[in-house]
């Protein structure tokens, strides 16, 4: 998850690659997800007090993905050109981008190992209380964590000359630091959540897989869609990492852009899968019609008026867990 403006083309040329594409993405990871993760968060608000410790996970998800992408418009300009800030600020940016990027990774882990514990031990008497200090403490654990796996950004970012422009890149003061730094990112910011998440959702699937009702298959749909979403969006850019460590300076600076704008994605898409996933959040009428007509307006996802088959917007609101489950 090195910055994403950590590299530019290897010439003074403008590439369409390095600068017009993560630009785009970033562009549209904003549009479509700052409306999706408000609509999300009012929503919890609006019903706090009968929230569960799963849907106030999710209002921390919808906090945290909607300010890492509230951070995008300051990223833009820097890909265009030289940065366009002090250095202070090169430092405060690398860092917030770094620490809600955790803190959304940290949560994701988090509502797969609690919807583990409620699927496999439901009677389990350690299960925190919505109203308890349990769930404050798990995300005062949560955020303390993101800040301190945030803190090499705060401790290493300054503006270097790059081409014959100041950029805001990470000054390692020896090749080991630097693969210290970018292999301990990609071990705790990618593997290990990786690990459980793969772990936690794959035990639901088989133990809802056994149901004989069609909502065990609409929660292994969503459980596909979740991983598939963490895996697709985060896997370039520890790949950028690992080709870094392994001295593939050149392949990593080619990716590194494009691969970093697609981390966003995972914070714009996890309002559609998560609260559409919720049959408490599905259960308000107005906040699935305000977000299918985001995910319709923003990606242009609207099927023919003759056609019989629905879109993927409308594909995404009919995923659901199970009805059973409190979650």
């Amino acid at each position: 998850m090195q910055q994403i403006n950590d590299s530019v083309s290897n010439s003074t040329s403008w590439t369409v690659t390095n600068n017009v594409v993560p630009c785009v993405l970033l562009g549209l990871c904003f549009l479509v997800g700052i409306p999706g993760n408000v609509l999300v968060a009012v929503a919890i608000l609006r019903n706090l007090r009968q929230a569960t410790v799963t849907v106030k996970l999710m209002l921390n998800l919808a906090v945290t993905d909607a300010l890492s992408l509230l951070l995008l418009p300051f990223w833009i300009p820097a890909l265009l050109g030289p940065w366009p800030y002090s250095p202070d600020f090169c430092k405060l940016l690398s860092y917030l981008v770094y620490c809600t990027m955790y803190a959304s990774v940290l949560t994701i882990t988090m509502m797969s190992m609690q919807r583990y514990m409620l699927v496999l031990y439901p009677r389990c008497k350690l299960k925190l209380h919505p109203r308890g200090s349990g769930v404050k403490a798990l995300l005062g654990v949560l955020w303390t964590l993101a800040l301190v796996l945030a803190s090499p950004a705060l401790l290493l970012r300054k503006l270097l000359p790059n081409e014959g422009r100041l950029r805001c890149q990470p000054l390692y003061s020896s090749d080991g630091q630097k693969v210290a730094v970018l292999l301990s990112e990609t071990l705790l910011g990618f593997v290990v959540p990786g690990v459980i998440l793969t772990i936690s959702y794959l035990c639901i699937a088989r133990r809802v897989g056994r149901l004989p009702f069609t909502s065990g298959k609409r929660l292994s749909r969503l459980v596909t869609w979740v991983m598939a979403a963490f895996f697709i969006f985060w896997f370039p850019s520890h790949v950028a990492n690992l080709l870094q460590v392994a001295g593939f300076q050149d392949v990593a600076e080619s990716i590194r852009n494009v691969a970093g704008a697609l981390t966003f994605f995972n914070s714009c898409l996890n309002p559609f899968l998560y609260a559409f996933a919720s049959p408490r959040l599905r259960g308000s009428s107005s906040l699935m019609k305000r977000l299918e007509r985001v995910c319709h307006s923003k990606l242009g996802d609207t099927p023919p008026p003759d056609s019989r088959k629905p879109s993927l917007c409308t594909q995404a609101g009919n995923l659901t867990t199970l009805n059973q489950t409190p979650v």
